[in-house]
């Protein structure tokens, strides 16, 4: 085939000719690279602009494919160095615009890949210069578009140099009598400025050139919006929103001109709405950087938001379409809802609240915007509105009397929506809310009764009330539900109302015993139709919708196994189990709308079932690991095509758009809960699916969602858990070898080590953690090799640099924050608050690391030592207080006794430091120093440590009040464990521990702390509780403090000693005293917290 035949062939839509196509494409590419580019280079000069344009995109896409070597260093010297000048040649008398849009993707990557070899392209610079001169108006476009690009390869001076040449080059272009020419000539000058945005470089000093340009570019922003060429508007206004990029003193003359000519456009009915809409969205991102100029400029900042009500306004009159669940026609108020959330990230919920109250509403249209304008805002505005609930109530109250149906509906989500944002604030209303489901329940139209069930759903998902509170209107919720799934023709109403009813079995557990035959009996029946319809039905649709309704059965019928546990009988149970089992009877198609709720049902059977499930689990266990594994659909397609639907999420990325099945993303989440939720119930009966199991630690790094990493983290744990168990069943003194020896070991350390410090979502890198934390426990002394020594360092190493760009990064990037209200600050405040939390709980990791492991010392110096000290000597306030805790920890647990001295003279100096973080850390860290060390090291600082901690009491009660509660726990350390050093200066050890353990009891902060201490110095013996008087007070402290703290495994079998110790020294009548004047949480903490040492030892 020749290649013209090829190339013709690529684009043939019969699958079998294009795949030989392509393979006789890359053979030739593979055989000989000179000739490829030839054939190419002849083909480039066909006279249809269709055949250049589409072989200039596959030699762009084989110039970027990612192969070793790659096209162009294959070539011979030759023709990489003539390249760029032939194709300049084969195109001097071009005139198509698409062709040159991609001659100049082509020309960008030849000028890279001469430029990595050190090949001077200042010829192809000139060469682009030319270019723009030309009166061929193609030319010039590819003149401009590539100059920007080539502007980057040229060397440091050369591009100062440059500078006058280019803003007069840029002010020819944007000047140009072609608006598609002098477009290009814009993305240009937006591109170069952006290029020179360094002020600490030779080139930042020349950026500032370009701002004479500014008033060109406004002028041609205005012929472009002028011009009626709808084409060119919309292209122009990507280009546009690159301006909020700018350095702050380009734009800021000239930003309130450019959002007043792109209002304009998006206020223009007789453009296409998504122009207008892209108009607005390009408002918004010129805006952001200076919206606390527009929030100074009311009438400007009334006149963005003015349009976004306007479109959240234009809503369908068809409530009849509406009531049956029908998709209507609202493109325009669906659009304007992002628009507007995204105005409300930018002003606060305040500025958007206020101005929102300021419209007149005249129309039920412009009330239900009303309210949805707030049920937008109301996540990030949530710091302003949790303030002002009352007049969100009053609010709600007072549409859910409207007359049209809509506006009632929107009412109601906002109620949802306040329930899920504000749960602790909503508890004083939980009467209102009340009155609002049973109003929603009788509603004529079904959106609202959906509503009502929703709302049921959130109010005991963030548990608003307790069991006994919700007893009270238990029965009419259960009558409602049951009669909507009974008699409710709307397939979405019978779902929501089961959805309802199987939270609040699952909320009511314990509590519904007396009415597990009725519900038993409600469900078994309804499982007995859906069967007998799904039998007959051969509607898909129907089908589809059954097999949703049967979906939520099935969750039902398994939430009464696990609320219902005492009327549950493994009979009972196994027939339940056969239920849900039923889905593997289904095609595949069926059986995967099913199987999300089958999962979750198996996981609530397992733990009755036990060693009954096992003959099922061949079955079973296979098909849940494949969902576990399965990798979501993607499409790619062209940026205007996107996948419309519920299930689907499109993101645009370099011009494409990306949709990616989001539901399969959930899917994958619960099917790996639900694996280890078997792994824990089952036990033993999970080992042969052990190994089947492990490819899913790769599914700790899948990028596309938190959840899934998270849970994927889990597994891993529970499954090295039970390998550990078995093994040591097996033979306990080769159970650490045998796992060490395993493929499933080697990569989930590996794991662990690699995507640790590559983790984002804070809450899952903190996961990931005290997984690994418990797994390096699990192994005991000196298991780790040096090997895994140097990787875990190497780890280490990896989250303090990271740490260290990021810090810098946020340095950069923060604006001043100066007037900014007190909601943003609140809001700042909030976003600053888990920055460290990896590098900080990587601590508790390298605690463990060191204390189990007597040769951590080399890999430490060579690998970490140098980043902890890096840090220390910083002078910077967080970087010093970081590596406070690891230091401490060196000299602790890592017995660096060389360094001690050294510690903790620096870290006693500290305790006077200005910065607060600083003093808490050294406090802390001494209080565990000084249990270490015995009093011939700690008498040659006891005095100035002495005094310094006297210092730190006339902090009690003020701003630094944590600073003192720390100071207490070292000065409770002091006595503890130095009584003869303080009895030495004249210190009465009985009286000042009793002072002490009265002050301990008052703190509010290091409770967990705290109480571990208290429980060491009883253990001790220099906490002397004599009295039942003190009894109480100790026994209060410990059940208050564990309400809201928790304490390790070797305080809680501490206690529990010294709990016998005094059960011995008192009476029974004097713990029943204080046991019946403690509260139910507070005995509740201690029965738990026995009970769990109890099993530990």
């Amino acid at each position: 085939m020749q290649f013209e035949q090829v190339i013709s062939a690529l684009q043939s839509p019969n699958n079998e000719v294009r795949k030989q196509a392509e393979q006789l494409y890359n053979e030739a590419l593979e055989k000989n690279s000179d000739s490829f580019i030839q054939s190419h280079f002849e083909m480039l000069k066909s006279q249809n602009e269709n055949i250049r344009h589409y072989v200039l995109t596959i030699l762009h896409v084989s110039l970027s494919k990612s192969i070793e070597p790659v096209l162009f260093d294959r070539l011979n010297q030759q023709i990489q160095a003539t390249m760029f000048s032939t194709l300049i040649e084969i195109f001097k008398n071009e005139t198509s615009l698409k062709v040159v849009s991609m001659l100049a993707e082509v020309l960008s990557i030849i000028c890279i890949s001469l430029s990595k070899k050190k090949v001077n392209v200042n010829p192809y610079f000139n060469t682009t210069i030319e270019l723009t001169k030309s009166p061929n108006e193609a030319l010039r476009f590819l003149g401009y578009t590539t100059v920007s690009q080539l502007i980057l390869l040229l060397e440091p001076q050369t591009q100062v140099e440059a500078t006058g040449t280019l803003v007069q080059l840029l002010s020819s272009g944007m000047n140009d009598n072609s608006l598609v020419v002098a477009l290009a000539a814009l993305d240009s000058f937006i591109s170069c400025v952006l290029m020179y945005d360094d002020p600490d470089s030779p080139l930042g000093e020349s950026q500032g050139k370009f701002i004479v340009l500014m008033p060109i570019a406004l002028q041609l922003f205005g012929k472009i919006m002028n011009s009626g060429n709808l084409k060119l508007i919309t292209k122009s206004l990507s280009t546009v929103a690159q301006f909020a990029y700018l350095p702050k003193e380009f734009m800021k003359p000239y930003v309130m001109v450019f959002v007043s000519g792109l209002l304009t456009i998006s206020s223009n009915e007789s453009i296409d709405f998504e122009v207008r809409m892209t108009a607005m969205s390009t408002v918004l991102d010129i805006v952001e950087p200076f919206k606390l100029l527009f929030k100074r400029e009311p009438v400007a900042l009334n006149n963005v938001l003015s349009h976004l009500f306007t479109w959240l306004c234009i809503l369908n009159d068809d409530v009849d379409s509406w009531n049956k669940g029908e998709e209507l026609d609202e493109d325009a108020a669906d659009l304007a809802r992002d628009l507007v959330d995204q105005s409300a990230d930018m002003f606060g919920g305040e500025c958007m609240f206020m101005f929102i109250n300021s419209q007149k509403l005249d129309n039920w249209k412009k009330e239900c915007a009303y309210l949805r304008w707030i049920y937008i805002t109301l996540n990030a505005g949530k710091h302003f509105y949790k303030k002002h609930l009352d007049k969100l109530f009053e609010i709600i109250n007072k549409y859910l009397l409207h007359q049209h149906p809509r506006v009632r509906n929107m009412a109601f989500l906002l109620l949802n929506e306040m329930i899920c944002l504000f749960k602790k604030k909503c508890k004083s209303y939980v009467s209102q809310i009340f009155q609002v489901i049973k109003q929603s329940f009788s509603d004529a139209f079904i959106p609202n009764q959906i509503s009502g069930c929703d709302i049921i759903s959130s109010f005991i998902d963030v548990e608003l009330v307790s069991q006994s509170e919700f007893q009270e209107v238990l029965m009419s919720m259960l009558q409602s539900l049951t009669n909507f799934i009974t008699t409710a023709q709307s397939t979405k109403l019978i779902i929501a109302a089961f959805a309802s009813l199987n939270f609040i079995i699952h909320f009511m557990k314990n509590m519904l015993d007396q009415y597990f035959a009725i519900l038993m009996d409600f469900f078994k029946s309804k499982a007995q139709q859906l069967n007998q319809v799904i039998l007959t039905a051969t509607d898909q649709k129907q089908r589809k919708e059954i097999l949703k309704i049967k979906s939520r059965l099935i969750e039902g019928l398994s939430m009464l196994v696990y609320s219902c546990s005492k009327s549950i009988t493994k009979q009972v149970a196994h027939e339940i189990f056969l239920e849900v089992y039923n889905v593997f009877s289904l095609k595949e198609e069926e059986r995967e709308v099913l199987m999300p709720f089958a999962e979750k049902a198996f996981t609530r059977l397992a733990g009755v079932l036990k060693d009954d499930i096992q003959p099922y689990l061949n079955t079973i266990v296979p098909i849940i690991i494949s969902r576990a594994s399965m990798n979501p659909e993607i499409t790619v397609g062209d940026k205007e095509e996107q996948v419309d639907d519920e299930d689907w999420a499109n993101t645009v990325f370099q011009g494409m758009n990306i949709g990616i099945k989001t539901s399969q993303i959930e899917e994958k989440a619960d099917a790996i809960s639900t694996l280890d939720l078997f792994v824990d119930d089952l036990q033993e009966l999970m080992v042969p699916y052990v190994e089947s199991m492990s490819p899913l630690i790769k599914s700790m790094k899948f990028i596309m969602d938190d959840t899934v990493r998270f849970k994927a983290t889990t597994l891993v744990g529970t499954l090295f858990k039970l390998r550990l168990k078995v093994l040591v069943a097996q033979n306990r003194q080769q159970a650490i070898a045998a796992m060490k020896s395993s493929q499933f070991y080697v990569n989930a350390f590996t794991a662990f080590v690699k995507y640790i410090p590559s983790e984002t979502e804070p809450s899952v890198a903190l996961h990931k953690i005290e997984t690994f934390n418990t797994m390096i426990k699990s192994l005991g002394p000196n298991a780790l090799s040096l090997e895994e020594l140097n990787m875990i360092f190497t780890m280490f190493a990896d989250v303090f640099e990271s740490y260290e760009n990021s810090t810098k990064m946020k340095t950069q990037q923060q604006e001043s924050v100066q007037g900014l209200t007190e909601e943003e600050l609140e809001i700042l405040d909030h976003s600053n608050e888990t920055d460290s939390d990896t590098i900080m709980a990587c601590q508790h990791l390298f605690q463990t690391v060191i204390k189990l492991n007597e040769q951590y010392v080399n890999p430490y110096n060579t690998i970490l030592h140098q980043w902890i000290m890096k840090y220390y000597n910083s002078g910077n306030a967080d970087y010093i207080s970081t590596s406070i805790v690891y230091i401490g920890d060196l000299v602790t647990v890592g017995k660096r006794t060389d360094l001690v001295n050294d510690v903790i003279s620096q870290f006693i100096n500290y305790i006077s430091s200005d910065n607060s973080d600083i003093q808490f850390n050294v406090l802390l860290s001494l209080t565990e120093i000084l249990k270490y060390y015995p009093d011939n090291i700690i008498q040659n600082f006891f005095s100035l440590l002495a005094q310094k901690l006297k210092w730190c009491e006339q902090l009690r009660g003020q701003e630094k009040n944590d600073i003192y509660e720390a100071s207490l726990l070292c000065k409770g350390s002091l006595l503890i464990c130095h009584p003869e050093l303080c009895k030495s200066v004249g210190i009465n050890i009985i009286d000042m521990m009793n002072d002490w353990f009265g002050s301990i009891m008052n703190i509010k902060n290091v409770k967990d702390m705290a109480l571990c201490l208290v429980i060491f110095a009883s253990k001790k013996g220099s906490l002397i509780v004599d009295t039942p008087e003190k009894l109480a007070h100790y026994i209060n402290f410990i059940g208050n403090t564990l309400i809201e703290d928790s304490i390790d495994e070797e305080s809680s079998n501490m206690l529990k000693e010294v709990l016998m110790q005094f059960k011995q020294k008192f009476p029974d009548q004097v713990f029943t005293q204080i046991w019946q004047g403690m509260s139910i949480e507070a005995r509740e903490e201690i029965y738990c917290l026995l009970d769990n040492s109890n099993q530990n030892a």
